[in-house]
């Protein structure tokens, strides 16, 4: 859009030599800019937007701040943004944080002199290039000290005049990572510029006088002068962050031919290109190299053919990226171009709507995304030539004849080489020319991002979903990429999965934050964040005993132990619990016959419980017969004790030292077999209910 070297306007009608920064009437090959502005008059607007009009160079609408906050989705319409104040803002704050958001999603923003005390603040502030602290002025101040003279902010620029007022600003800090392109004559910062803003990597700009001209009030900038070619370089130059620049050269039929083609390689918002007529004039390696990819392309003869040849030459054996169209063998580019040539043509034809046939590599760049070429009711190619040593045939016409031929590590700079065996201007600019349903524009701008290895592929989408992980009965939960993807996508390719947490143990109760990765088979990658719920809904197991006897001495009272404890009672949970004995271990009881209740709850809350009965009874009553009546033995014994006396047996209950019941029986032969070592005590009673108790040892 804005011209990399030296040159002079075109309009439509218009055939002169040299690289041009054009008027057209298509609105497509300029930049929508919107102009925010709280002048100190509003129809001062105006003036700014015919300013920016007249160059050709954009397209302008405006925006009054001083009534109205405009919304994100606004500025989002636009390829960049100028703002300014004089009067204040209505809500300066809301502009701010609209300004940053724009600028946080590749907007670009051109900056001019604000009036130090009724500045634009909120979230813009971190974009400010000149934090002034004051405005100055001074009679005509014009361009001084020149820092970078290349810059696309100077593109056409001869002078500048502030007027008799020259409004400034005076005082400022200069922000980290940006540069000082031009003074004033003061030296006080005239343009600054910095790139890669911001998460997206765009461009800022500041200029350091107030835009309305000499035609809104006679003290503001001379419009003899390159004010308005200023304001509108800064915006394409921040509209375009990133984009290469591309010098289309060509010797068309037609002069004006060459927009057409210009328009269709910008189409793809990846370049900025501008043109040279070949047929008028040579272009000078000067020239070339302020570009980054050279498309050539004859049809009548080029001024020169050697010489520019001779000079394209140069400027691949410096590694400049050349994509070639070239296709009337009687006005072919010679010189020290021959070299480079992929097809050595001996013939030209024409086929009614010829479209592509073999493919013979699919994958290649120069397809990405191609669908269908037709290229019109003349369907122009060449025919008969000769492919070059190492040269590769892409995809061939339905007729065979050559349609793409690309080439690598050619000439001393190992540069790239592409051919289109198609003539590059439209059915826009002839209705016999190639077709635009079809990808000829794909075709040509893949061709271009190939030979500047810029990566053509369409990075992926990442999109999220909130999951809840239940626990197993192991405590454990997995999950995979697929239960927190919610459609993630890919325009152009295929995509894979991945996440940064796949288990979780009762550690992670509750919510976790999980990255989801999305690769495409490019290697681009977008990621996006989701909450995992951890949630435990298992209840805890818990078993109790049987019902417990437990024998104390008369008189005394029985210490109620802590069943989990002992071994009683068991619990088992996937994750932490806690546990609640009522009665409380601890506590005295005397005889009689309790319920113990046990109640278990995990972290998550959720419950179980059971219960069983404890009875306490007295080793001795008050018909207690003696020891002397009775005999145990042996004693100690291992698997079998004998009671033999002078009574008859009701019952006889084997307690350990605990005071635990572990057999009952009303024989008088006792099998102990199964009894663990250590001191019993056994109770007798016989059918008169009289008792007595002894102790024994199991070996």
């Amino acid at each position: 859009m804005f011209a990399q070297g030296t040159g002079v306007n075109l309009s439509n009608n218009q055939s002169n030599q040299g690289i041009q920064n054009k008027v057209v009437s298509s609105t497509s090959s300029v930049s929508s800019v919107l102009v925010l502005g709280a002048p100190g008059n509003p129809a001062w607007l105006d003036d700014v937007e015919a300013k920016l009009d007249n160059t050709g160079l954009v397209n302008a609408d405006t925006f009054l701040t001083t009534g109205a906050t405009p919304t994100l989705a606004q500025l989002l319409a636009y390829d960049s943004v100028l703002v300014f104040t004089d009067a204040s803002a209505l809500d300066p704050v809301g502009l701010g944080n609209n300004l940053a958001s724009y600028i946080e999603a590749g907007g670009g923003v051109v900056n001019a002199t604000f009036t130090a005390n009724v500045p634009i603040t909120g979230n813009f502030t971190a974009y400010d290039l000149y934090t002034n602290s004051g405005q100055g002025n001074g009679t005509n101040l014009g361009i001084g000290t020149i820092y970078e003279p290349s810059h696309p902010t100077l593109n056409g620029v001869s002078s500048f005049d502030g007027g008799t007022a020259s409004f400034h600003n005076t005082g400022g800090t200069i922000a980290a990572g940006a540069s000082v392109v031009a003074e004033y004559t003061t030296g006080a910062p005239l343009i600054i510029v910095k790139e890669n803003v911001g998460p997206a990597l765009t461009r800022t700009a500041f200029l350091n006088f107030y835009p309305p001209s000499f035609d809104a009030r006679d003290d503001f900038w001379n419009i003899t002068s390159d004010g308005d070619i200023l304001m509108a370089n800064a915006l394409n130059w921040t509209a375009f962050a990133g984009g290469a620049n591309v010098l289309i050269a060509g010797a068309p039929g037609n002069p004006d031919w060459l927009l057409d083609v210009e328009l269709k390689v910008e189409s793809s918002g990846d370049f900025q290109a501008d043109t040279f007529l070949t047929s008028a004039g040579t272009p000078t390696l000067a020239e070339l190299q302020n570009y980054d990819a050279v498309f050539i392309f004859t049809d009548a003869g080029a001024a020169d053919p050697v010489a520019f040849g001779n000079v394209l030459a140069q400027y691949a054996d410096g590694g400049g990226a050349i994509l070639d169209a070239t296709f009337t063998p009687n006005v072919p580019i010679t010189g020290g171009f021959t070299s480079y040539e992929l097809y050595s043509v001996s013939g030209q034809a024409n086929g009614a709507n010829l479209g592509i046939g073999t493919i013979n590599n699919p994958s290649h760049p120069t397809l990405s995304g191609v669908n269908t070429f037709d290229g019109g009711t003349a369907s122009f190619h060449n025919t008969g030539g000769t492919i070059a040593a190492g040269a590769t045939v892409i995809a061939e016409y339905t007729n065979g004849a050559p349609l793409i031929i690309v080439n690598e590590d050619m000439g001393p700079s190992l540069v790239k080489r592409a051919f289109l065996n198609f003539y590059p201007p439209s059915i826009d600019a002839r209705d016999d020319f190639w077709d635009t349903t079809s990808d000829g524009a794909l075709i040509i701008t893949n061709a271009i991002s190939w030979l500047l290895s810029i990566d053509t592929n369409s990075a992926p989408t990442a999109q999220c979903q909130a999951f809840t992980a239940t626990l197993d009965s192991n405590g454990n939960a997995t999950i995979t990429a697929a239960d927190i993807d919610n459609g993630s996508l890919d325009t152009d390719g295929t995509i894979t999965l991945s996440i940064d947490v796949t288990t979780f143990t009762c550690n992670e109760l509750g919510d976790n934050t999980v990255t989801l990765t999305v690769t495409d088979d490019d290697g681009a990658v977008d990621t996006c964040s989701a909450i995992v719920t951890v949630v435990d809904a298992e209840d805890p197991t818990i078993v109790c005993p049987a019902p417990i006897t437990v024998m104390i001495n008369q008189g005394e009272m029985f210490t109620v132990p802590d069943y989990i404890a002992t071994g009683d009672a068991t619990v088992s949970d996937n994750c932490t619990y806690s546990v609640v004995q009522d009665p409380l271990p601890g506590s005295m009881v005397a005889v009689g016959t309790y319920t113990i209740e046990i109640d278990v709850t995990d972290a998550s809350g959720n419950t179980a419980s059971c219960s069983f009965e404890l009875t306490v009874d007295e080793i001795l009553g008050t018909n207690n017969f003696n020891e002397a009546t009775f005999k145990l033995y042996p004693n100690p014994a291992t698997s079998q004790i004998n009671i033999e006396g002078t009574f008859d047996i009701a019952s006889v209950v084997i307690y350990n030292l605990l005071g635990q019941e572990v057999l009952t029986t009303n024989s008088e032969i006792l099998n102990i077999e199964d009894l663990t070592s250590g001191m019993y005590l056994v109770n007798i009673i016989d059918i008169e209910g009289n008792k007595s108790t002894t102790r024994f040892i199991k070996k």
